[in-house]
């Protein structure tokens, strides 16, 4: 999807060179995703569930297990 809007920037953003301004169309932009999504037959999704732990030596993240 990075690459896609990279690609497609044009759609969503205009560059001012002489300000150093980048003026961004959000409507744009979300319609490019959407756009992408409808047109993508896979994507590679991932997701895992985390918990916080305090011990003695501090914080530290752990994942779930299944």
């Amino acid at each position: 999807m990075n690459k896609y809007s990279n690609d497609n920037y044009k759609k969503y953003a205009k560059i001012d060179k002489v300000r150093s301004q980048v003026d961004i169309n959000i409507e744009e932009y979300i319609k490019l995703q959407y756009e992408y999504l409808t047109k993508t037959k896979k994507i590679n999704l991932a997701t895992s569930k985390v918990h916080f732990v305090k011990d003695s030596q501090g914080w530290k993240v752990t994942e779930e297990k299944k």
